[in-house]
């Protein structure tokens, strides 16, 4: 198998994964540097130790991975908000509307009740 037909794996299996992450068996074909200096290196590296993170490339993925969930669901709450601000301004014009037309049957039946004397039963 050539190194092409494994990155085409690779991207299948990234692709058929439902949650968008890889599992920690998924071979790892692209390598991202990240430039730390000694002082983020050293409390990085104490950190992972801590949280029995194996690398600081594992913390660095799951960061990632972790961040971008994180904006998935801020871009899917802001597009329902939205969709709800939709929503509650065409209920706003509906009311206003039945109001106005309210008022109107309002104002036509105390024209009417004036031409034709009282209404039985009101006072």
């Amino acid at each position: 198998m050539s190194i092409m037909d494994r990155s085409e794996d690779n991207r299948q299996q990234i692709a058929s994964n439902k949650k968008g992450h890889m599992s920690i068996l998924s071979p790892r074909v692209h390598v991202v540097g990240i430039r730390f200096s000694l002082e983020e290196y050293d409390t990085i590296h104490e950190f992972c130790i801590k949280k029995r993170v194996h690398t600081i490339a594992e913390l660095a993925r799951q960061a990632i991975n972790d961040y971008m969930a994180q904006a998935n669901k801020k871009d899917a709450l802001e597009l329902a908000a939205i969709k709800q601000t939709k929503y509650v301004k065409t209920l706003e014009e509906k009311l206003e509307q039945l109001s106005a037309e309210m008022t109107s049957l309002k104002t036509n039946h105390l024209a009417h009740a004036g031409e034709s004397g009282p209404i039985r039963g009101h006072t």
